[in-house]
């Protein structure tokens, strides 16, 4: 190969570390399309850090993992969490039933859709942290304490095949 081949192919590969996320500080996570980063603070930002930290990374699939909730006056129940992929594909229009349960007791269900207009796509070994926000109807025992639970989904996707360059920086993840 020529020095020139060499080099474009050492500056493609930096490149797509650099936009993949690739941090050797954790796991890789992005925010939706319509979110305004400058919203959140430095600290903000390195909490939803540290918290996908320490969560332990799915084996395959699509999931929804947890790390607060709370209950509105009203009935509503908030459980923040991100939402994960390790399917190998790019995926996007994500919807489906999200179950929070408690020992096996179903705590609140919904059908939810994160559609690719707001959430936008999820890359492979990439979470993007959301609320699932049940209002009083979908909640099937409002005193439940959910200092721990379980979320359950049964979820549906569109995928695409990743690029070579994608797929390169999805390695580093």
């Amino acid at each position: 190969m020529t020095k020139r081949v060499i080099f474009l192919l050492i500056a493609t590969l930096l490149l797509t570390l650099s936009l993949a996320g690739c941090s050797s500080a954790g796991a890789a996570w992005s925010f939706g399309p319509k979110e305004d980063i400058s919203n959140y603070s430095a600290e903000d930002l390195q909490s939803f850090q540290d918290r996908l930290n320490k969560m332990d990374a799915p084996e395959s699939g699509v999931c929804f993992t947890g790390y607060y909730t709370e209950y509105d006056e009203d009935g509503t129940l908030r459980v923040y969490g991100f939402l994960r992929n390790y399917t190998g594909k790019i995926i996007y229009d994500i919807r489906g039933t999200v179950e929070i349960k408690k020992n096996d007791d179903v705590i609140a269900s919904a059908y939810f859709t994160f559609e690719e207009e707001d959430f936008g796509q999820l890359g492979h070994k990439e979470s993007r942290p959301w609320c699932l926000e049940y209002t009083a109807e979908y909640v099937e025992d409002g005193e439940a304490d959910l200092s721990t639970y379980v979320v359950a989904t049964d979820l549906e996707f569109t995928q695409k095949s990743m690029s070579f360059v994608e797929w390169i920086g999805s390695l580093f993840r």
